[in-house]
């Protein structure tokens, strides 16, 4: 179980900080930097290294965050925590003036290395929430680690610890994720094998067609209240961004089932996608 915590501020407490320093300048002063649209190669290069350093970063956390559908027409931003010439840590977020958010319980949107300059960045990432939304009168953000909370309060937010969610740990294999199930578990899986359910990446036309009929059929159950919204040539733009995006389906006799495995997952899972599939 992943814990969350949600800090949020009124702007009352709004105060001045340095101007945002070039990339090249960093090495000698902790600072952040602020885009509201796609890095350029070289800090994107910084982001990306941040990336392999830590654990959990989901999509939302990446540069592609820019080029994400879900985003279009919203008001976008990025901070980026910058010590010593890297990235320490991410906050992304959506301004809509008056009230700022970052993320969502079910889907923290800001990430810390795991170092100790975490503390640091926290107070940074902070501080530039505070600094560069000044008009907000509510300012919200959620992360995972709630030794982050204190830096928040010193910046006069306030903390709630939230519930979190179930988080499954993809990363060491298909054969080692089977072996931790429970026996029933198994037992039900090698038997939908037998019985011969498919389960297959989603790939061809035909494939996404029935992908979409399943969607809209699961959005028609009784028993919850679905809030997506979309369309088909949304659900196929999205599925033309094979690098942070995988559907499945699982058939019997014909019939289907769905899985997206898109912006819910952490960064990178595509090569473990494939060792699942085979």
């Amino acid at each position: 179980m992943q814990n969350t915590i949600a800090v949020s501020a009124p702007s009352d407490f709004a105060f001045p900080l340095p101007g945002v320093l070039p990339v090249r300048r960093y090495e000698t002063q902790p600072n952040y930097l602020v885009l509201r649209r796609p890095p350029t190669r070289d800090v994107e290069e910084l982001w990306q290294d941040f990336l392999c350093r830590v654990e959990l970063p989901d999509l939302y956390i990446t540069p592609h965050i820019f080029f994400e559908p879900y985003w279009r027409g919203k008001n976008v931003f990025v901070v980026l925590a910058m010590h010593d010439g890297q990235v320490t840590g991410v906050l992304t977020g959506v301004d809509e003036g008056d009230q700022v958010t970052c993320g969502l319980p079910t889907r923290p949107q800001l990430l810390v290395g795991p170092a100790n300059q975490s503390r640091r960045t926290a107070e940074i990432l902070a501080k530039a929430l505070v600094s560069e939304f000044p008009i907000s009168r509510l300012t919200t953000a959620y992360s995972w680690s709630p030794t982050l909370a204190s830096e928040f309060q010193r910046q006069h937010f306030r903390v709630r610890q939230l519930e979190g969610d179930v988080v499954l740990e993809l990363r060491p294999g298909a054969d080692a994720l089977f072996q931790s199930f429970h026996d029933n578990r198994k037992r039900n899986i090698r038997a939908a094998i037998r019985n011969g359910v498919e389960v297959f990446e989603v790939n061809t036309a035909q494939d996404l067609s029935d992908y979409w009929d399943v969607y809209c059929a699961w959005r028609k159950t009784e028993r919850k209240t679905i809030h997506a919204n979309g369309n088909f040539d949304k659900a196929a733009e999205v599925h033309r961004l094979r690098t942070t995006h995988r559907r499945f389906l699982a058939r019997y006799k014909g019939r289907g089932d769905c899985c997206d495995c898109g912006s819910f997952l952490p960064w990178g899972l595509d090569r473990i996608f494939r060792q699942l599939l085979h």
